[in-house]
This record gives structure tokens, C-alpha cells and sequence, in this order.
């Protein structure tokens, strides 16, 4: 399964529920505005 994650920025909580979907299986691209090494440590390990 695919879950593209808009924004992966905001809210800053939010990459909890990216690992628990990746952890789970799931194919996890991120679509945002941010440049990648701007993103939280967390989030760019998932994304």
C-alpha cells in the first residue's frame, strides 16, 4: 500500500504516525515545500 504524506513538516507531531505506517508496511513518499534537510530528524528517516 502507498500513503503519500502531504506536508510532512506540519504538525511537527505528525511523523509518529508516518513511522507507524512505515513500520507497518506501508510505501510512505512525502510532498512538501520544505527542502528535505530542513525536515525533523524523525521525518527524514521515514520519508
Amino acid at each position: 500500500m502507498k500513503f503519500v504524506f502531504i506536508s510532512p513538516q506540519l504538525p511537527k507531531h505528525y511523523w509518529n504516525f508516518c513511522d507507524r505506517l512505515k513500520k507497518n508496511g506501508v510505501n510512505l513518499p512525502g510532498i512538501g515545500d520544505t527542502p528535505f534537510d530542513d525536515l525533523r530528524t524523525e521525518s527524514r528517516k521515514i520519508l
